[in-house]
């Protein structure tokens, strides 16, 4: 399912991506805010090292959060709001 899932994910940015015009991505920094993004309307988002740094530490992103952290959240991303 998560194959499945990503592989509609990677198709929809490409198909956003190839068509003309401008297309606002905010960025999410958990579960919550991709969840707001995705109820205001876009139709993606991304994940930022210093987003995640600064919600889960309060610091900037230098090299605190492991990749394992950056992994956790964005599986919970992809998994609150699999439409994103």
């Amino acid at each position: 399912a998560r194959a499945t899932a990503l592989a509609s994910g990677s198709s929809k940015l490409r198909r956003l991506l190839s068509e003309d015009g401008i297309h606002p991505l905010p960025c999410c920094h958990d579960a919550l805010s991709a969840k707001l993004i995705h109820n205001a309307g876009f139709e993606a988002t991304f994940l930022s090292g210093f987003t995640t740094s600064a919600a889960k530490i309060a610091q900037p992103d230098c090299g605190l959060i492991t990749p394992s952290e950056m992994l956790d959240q964005a599986r919970a991303v992809t998994e609150a709001v699999p439409e994103l």
